[in-house]
């Protein structure tokens, strides 16, 4: 049998959660073929490509993501030994109390993916970095002239008051976008060249009802 994956998660110890039963034996159960390394007979690791814990914080529920290609999960032919690996992965979640779903580009649209790419290594400012103490001033500038200027604007009138190199100030940039201190919104480009697109707090309920089905 598999651990919960919040099985070792603190305050757990009070609150025994499910194991499953494991992937071979839930796939044996659905009379479906467990998927194999080609050409062998070695069973390989079906996993989730994300988990989440949504609020509220003292009853969290658990959805459990499995990433695809739209053309692998809307074609009126589909693979099925893609949809057999989903029905191990949806037979698992519900062994763990866990929300099953699965993502592609309509889901996620790829510029979402491609912005969030760029900024999640700036999404914690280490201390050691010269520029964290920069941040709230950095934070205060920018929210004061990102309607009007260029991104780029911003990051070099900032490096020009605060001494900091550019790539500094970028990756401050990037952080406030990543934590939404600057409302920006990653679902369009974001061109450094013109006034970066914010949010009025629509994108994110429009994700988040359609990852999560939720408002």
């Amino acid at each position: 049998s598999h651990p919960h994956p919040l099985d070792d998660a603190p305050g757990r110890e009070a609150n025994p959660l499910p194991w499953s039963k494991g992937t071979l034996q839930l796939a044996n159960e659905a009379h479906i073929r467990h998927p194999v390394f080609p050409g062998t007979d070695i069973h390989y690791i079906l996993t989730f490509d994300a988990l989440f814990t949504l609020p509220p914080r003292e009853n969290p529920s658990l959805v459990a993501v499995a990433g695809k290609d739209k053309g692998q999960t809307r074609s009126s032919t589909p693979d099925w030994n893609i949809v057999e690996n989903l029905e191990i992965q949806r037979r698992y979640a519900l062994d763990i109390g866990a929300e099953f779903r699965t993502w592609d580009q309509l889901v996620c649209p790829p510029e979402l993916v491609k912005n969030l790419r760029s900024v999640y290594p700036s999404a914690v400012i280490p201390a050691s970095l010269p520029c964290s103490p920069h941040y709230p001033d950095f934070l205060q500038f920018a929210l004061a002239k990102i309607d009007c200027w260029p991104v780029r604007k911003i990051l070099q009138e900032f490096a020009r008051r605060s001494g900091l190199a550019v790539p500094d100030v970028t990756f401050l940039f990037d952080h406030a976008a990543w934590t939404q201190d600057i409302p920006v919104d990653l679902s369009k480009p974001v061109m450094r060249s013109n006034p970066t697109p914010l949010w009025d707090g629509q994108w994110k309920k429009e994700m988040r009802h359609a990852m999560f089905g939720r408002k």
